[in-house]
């Protein structure tokens, strides 16, 4: 019996922080995520074209890696209520990465793109990224809690994608 109400004590006492969410790792300098804004409904949609037509008719061993990362990071286009926010976003970037001795240029340009889930087929949380960095396609980044492979615009492989 008291053995009995030692594990449910315990279990009492460890659930909040077994149940607790994963907190976003924003403070880490290798995290290149410089602002966050609520994606629209011709963004997603273009995300997810993108995204679906890289894993339809991709090469095999990027597919391959692609649902093994499980999130991929896909080229967007920011609108102009968003671009207005960017400067102030970069401004708590720049403090964050001052933090951590990581030198940033406030009038770096910044790269949209749209996290999307290979399992679930579906945009994440509902949001555009704006980043100061984006490795070669096909290769790895980490923006918040998540590694994404980065591919682009992907259009193929006509002429528009080998340019980008």
């Amino acid at each position: 019996m008291k053995l009995r109400l030692a594990v449910s004590l315990l279990s009492i006492a460890l659930a909040p922080m077994l149940l607790a969410k994963t907190r976003m790792l924003v403070e880490d300098p290798d995290n290149v995520v410089v602002g966050r804004y609520a994606i629209t409904a011709s963004q997603r949609v273009e995300a997810q074209q993108a995204a679906e037509a890289f894993l339809a008719s991709g090469k095999l061993p990027e597919i391959q890696k692609a649902y093994a990362v499980r999130y991929l990071a896909v080229d967007a286009a920011l609108t102009p209520e968003q671009s207005g926010r960017e400067p102030q976003s970069m401004t708590v970037a720049e403090k964050r990465f001052n933090r951590y001795g990581v030198e940033v240029d406030p009038n770096q340009s910044t790269r949209p793109v749209v996290i999307y889930d290979t399992m679930h087929h579906r945009v994440i949380h509902g949001r555009l990224y704006t980043v100061i960095w984006l490795p070669e396609k096909y290769y790895y980044l980490r923006m918040d809690d998540y590694v994404v492979m980065y591919i682009g615009s992907w259009a193929g492989e006509g002429k528009e994608s080998l340019q980008k």
